[in-house]
Parts: structure tokens; C-alpha cells; sequence
């Protein structure tokens, strides 16, 4: 059966002969690589643990577990080393621990938090790390052999923190912290008031970058 969810970025001489212009262009000449520009592309994948929590009739539970974290990013720079993009993601939990009252068991089932939204990327070089930060549009589903139900659409944020290697002329590899969050309201089944999710996902995850 389906149900709620509760149910489940002036340049001039002076700048180009500063150290700190002269350390951020560290590639010679006019080569394309090693540099940040045009095309963004960042594939990510890792683990952590998700935690989605809310009162029910004045009681609070969560349901939870170790969870595996998958993203895709897409866009482009605007300026050498800041990017705007379009990203897509998902944490997924099996079998979750059920702490909700007088819920039902989740043995079996799979809880999922799925997220998209706009993104902006920055670069911090020649150290190539970087820091990006997400608005989002979450929602949190459950679903197994004899039951499924999902939270309405709500919204939420990622910011990740990472760093990573030059592995060719354009791909960078490396790993990076997470952490995401999300709001969603449950789906009003008319019974009374509609519990609201709160979803937190921290996670480690190894990415893969294309500038």
C-alpha cells in the first residue's frame, strides 16, 4: 500500500604582478589545463549515516542507518575557478533502524532522501581544493515488499568540502566531506496534523571532477 511516510565570484598590472595573481595562474603560458575553466562536470560517491526524524502524537522517533551517498553536478565556470551548476543526488538506507512508536517494521524496506537543485563551486588554488554549497529540493521515501510511502516535496541544503589531485589534463580526483539537510513535511492523510521530517546526512565521499 502507499501512504505518508509517518504511516513511512579592477584587474590591472599591478594584480597580474602581484605573488597572489602569479600563484593562482601557476599554469605557464596560455595552457587550458590544469585550470578551472568552461565545462563543470563532478561525479561523487561515498558513505556515512542518515538520520530522518519527527513526532508523531506528541512522540519522537527517527529512522536510521548507515547510508550510501551518490551526487552528479553539471554546469560551467563563470570565472576561472567559481562554477554554477545543476546537481543531483541521492543517500540511500537498507533496512533502517526504526525508533517511530507504534510504527511499523522497516525490515526489508529502503529508506531513500533524494535531492535537486542549483550549486556554486569554488576553487581554492594551487591547492586545489574547494568548497561548494547547494539549495535544494528533498524528499524522503520509503519503500519495501509490502508497504511504500514518501514526505512531500520540501527543501534543504549540501555543502561539501574537499580536495583533489590532478589525474590528466582535465580530471581531478579526490575526497571530500559532506553534509546534507532537508525539511519535508509528511503527506496529509486527513487523520490530524502533518509531521514534518528532518533529515541529516553527513558523509565521506571520493569525487571525480572534469574543468
Amino acid at each position: 500500500m502507499r501512504g505518508s511516510l509517518a504511516l513511512y565570484l579592477i584587474a590591472g598590472a599591478a594584480l597580474a604582478s602581484s605573488p597572489a595573481f602569479a600563484q593562482r595562474h601557476w599554469a605557464s603560458g596560455d595552457e587550458a589545463y590544469h585550470r578551472h575553466e568552461g565545462l563543470f562536470m563532478r561525479l561523487d560517491a561515498g558513505g556515512g549515516f542518515l538520520k530522518a526524524a519527527t513526532t508523531i502524537n506528541g512522540s519522537s522517533g527517527a529512522l536510521s542507518g548507515a547510508a550510501g551517498s551518490f551526487g552528479f553536478s553539471l554546469g560551467g565556470n563563470v570565472v576561472e575557478d567559481l562554477s554554477l551548476f545543476g546537481h543531483v543526488g541521492i543517500s540511500v538506507v537498507t533496512d533502517p533502524q526504526n525508533t517511530l512508536p507504534g510504527a511499523l517494521s522497516t525490515s526489508g524496506t529502503t529508506l531513500s532522501f533524494a535531492a535537486v537543485g542549483p550549486g556554486m563551486n569554488y576553487y581554492f588554488m594551487p591547492a586545489n581544493a574547494y568548497v561548494s554549497g547547494m539549495l535544494l529540493i528533498t524528499r524522503l521515501t520509503i519503500s519495501g515488499d509490502n508497504t511504500s510511502g514518501s514526505t512531500q516535496a520540501g527543501f534543504g541544503a549540501k555543502v561539501a568540502v574537499g580536495k583533489e589531485w590532478w589525474v590528466s589534463e582535465h580530471w581531478g580526483m579526490g575526497i571530500a566531506g559532506q553534509l546534507t539537510f532537508g525539511s519535508n513535511a509528511d503527506q496529509d492523510t486527513g487523520t490530524g496534523s502533518t509531521p514534518t521530517w528532518t533529515t541529516i546526512t553527513p558523509a565521506l565521499a571520493f569525487s571525480a571532477s572534469f574543468n
